[in-house]
């Protein structure tokens, strides 16, 4: 795979590849500019950025979690095509505490839009399971990857060939946990960890944890999971350390972790002969504009994507805007492996020759309770591995 930004040339006569870089995120400062020009000139960018993503000769449909970025795309949409019926696309877990539907149909019924919904059920999740990871290429490392791809799916039997999302605005604007501890770094103070409460659980205990991680160099010890004959202990195992300023760890993670989200967007949606549109995640004028933004106009007085939010207030109902809370893209997985034990200890002890079977066997109830994205990514690689052996085959 190549990095973010770059291409590769192949030269034919001498067979020499040679990488270059073709873009990298500004280093600027847009202190002389006021907070009131700041937002908005992101709303302009927005507007700009969605309205060139509508551009299609077939009908233009959109992700729809609840969460603040789709709800603000949705709503610029209808801001630039006011007669459009649009087609709204939501996965929904009526009986989970992490479900946003009751935030997607507010959304949805403000725009006076289509509203379609999936409710994907863990024995789907084992059913396509196999078909997921062909798709993806790669072993997924979250089943919210599942969440997708029937969101996809869905656009699809609706007869919807383009969609736009809302990927990319949580690098651009500050909207992770760790966000708020690059922040602290930068300019800590008792009122800023006391002002993130409303979003942030614990944000004492989340900072001084991460602290003492950084300071004495903590790492998980994997160890036990791994043959001992295969397991080899890397004295260069780094421990999660984000940077000391808010913007640098936004760069970090728009050159590192949104590649990852892209990667699942562009195969879930592809698999189904999709072509999904990400307006804040690769419109360069508005890339530009944002990281040439402060950090600490980005998370102000503990709400994050202070300044998206202000931007964007007048296309999204005063509910999605006040919101507080940070829900991922989830599904819930401790529920769904729990009945499916045998089945994942099978192709897990079957595929992975280098696992300690049999302290996942007798281990596996409590990982599941306190490891469950750990146990998913185990089984994952290993439906990924028998896959690709029979495709070889």
């Amino acid at each position: 795979e190549l990095k973010p930004a770059h291409y590769i040339v192949y030269d034919l006569s001498s067979h020499h590849l040679d990488i270059k870089q073709y873009y990298t995120l500004p280093n600027i400062s847009l202190k002389q500019k006021s907070e009131s020009e700041i937002i908005d000139l992101i709303e302009q960018k927005l507007i700009t950025a969605v309205k060139l993503r509508l551009r299609s000769d077939v009908e233009v449909g959109s992700c729809l979690s609840g969460g603040l970025d789709s709800s603000i795309i949705a709503g610029i949409i209808k801001h630039l095509e006011p007669n459009q019926h649009l087609k709204l696309f939501t996965a929904t877990f009526p009986t989970e505490a992490f479900d946003e539907s009751a935030y997607a149909k507010l959304v949805a019924d403000s725009l006076n839009g289509n509203w379609k919904t999936v409710t994907p059920t863990a024995d789907e999740f084992f059913r396509d399971i196999e078909k997921l990871n062909y798709y993806q290429d790669l072993p997924i490392w979250s089943t919210s990857t599942y969440s997708q791809h029937r969101v996809m799916q869905l656009a699809s039997e609706n007869n919807i060939k383009v969609v736009l999302d809302g990927q990319g605005a949580d690098e651009l604007f500050g909207g992770y946990a760790h966000h708020y501890i690059s922040l602290w770094k930068e300019d800590f103070s008792f009122k800023k960890l006391n002002d993130a409460k409303p979003t942030i659980k614990n944000p004492y205990q989340l900072f001084l944890k991460q602290l003492l991680k950084e300071t004495f160099d903590l790492k998980t010890d994997y160890s036990s999971y791994f043959s001992e004959k295969t397991f080899i202990k890397s004295s260069n195992q780094q421990s999660d350390k984000f940077s000391n300023t808010l913007n640098q760890q936004l760069k970090i993670d728009y050159n590192g972790r949104l590649k990852s989200f892209l990667k699942c967007e562009d195969r879930c949606s592809m698999a189904f002969g999709i072509e999904s549109r990400v307006p804040f995640a690769d419109d360069v004028d508005l890339v530009d504009f944002i990281f040439s933004v402060e950090g600490n106009k980005k998370i102000k007085n503990g709400i994050s994507k202070y300044v998206l939010r202000e931007a964007t207030k007048n296309y999204i109902p005063s509910q999605i805007y006040t919101r507080k809370d940070k829900v991922g893209f989830e599904t819930p997985v401790s529920k769904w492996f729990a009945p499916y034990k045998t089945n994942v200890l099978d192709t897990i002890t079957q595929q992975l020759d280098f696992i300690n079977h049999s302290y996942l066997i007798t281990n596996y109830d409590a990982i599941l309770r306190d490891k469950p994205t750990f146990l998913l990514r185990l089984y994952s690689l290993a439906v990924w591995k028998k896959v690709f052996l029979y495709q070889a085959m």
